[in-house]
C-alpha cells in the first residue's frame, strides 16, 4: 500500500508564501526592538527621516531573512545549519616535511 502525499500542501496557514504567523511574530518583535532603539536615537539627534527609514529597513530585512523558500528553509535556518555543521567538523593540524625541518 502506498500513501501519496500531495505536493505543496502546507501544514500551517501562511500570510504569504513562506511567511506564516510565527515569522510575523518574530518580525513584530524585532521591529519593536528596532523601533525603541531608533526612538532613543531620535531623542538624541531629532532626525525624523532616520527614525522612519531605520524602522522600515529593519522590518523589510527581517521579513526577507525569515521568509522560507521552496525547501522550507529560511536564511536564518541556513545559517543555523552551517554553524551546526562547522561545529561537528574535526580539525587536524598538518605540517609538511619541509616545515618540520626548517
Amino acid at each position: 500500500m502506498k500513501l501519496y502525499i500531495p505536493e505543496g500542501v502546507k501544514t500551517k496557514s501562511e500570510i504569504f508564501n513562506g511567511f506564516g504567523a510565527a515569522q510575523f511574530i518574530q518580525t513584530a518583535l524585532v521591529t519593536a526592538v528596532a523601533g525603541v532603539i531608533s526612538f532613543i536615537a531620535y531623542t538624541v539627534h531629532q532626525n525624523l527621516p532616520f527614525l522612519i527609514t531605520s524602522i522600515l529597513i529593519v522590518c523589510a530585512a527581517t521579513v526577507t531573512v525569515l521568509t522560507k523558500d521552496s525547501t522550507n528553509q529560511s536564511v536564518v535556518d541556513y545559517a543555523k545549519n552551517m554553524i551546526a555543521f562547522s561545529r561537528t567538523q574535526k580539525k587536524y593540524s598538518y605540517q609538511s616535511r619541509e616545515e618540520l625541518f626548517k
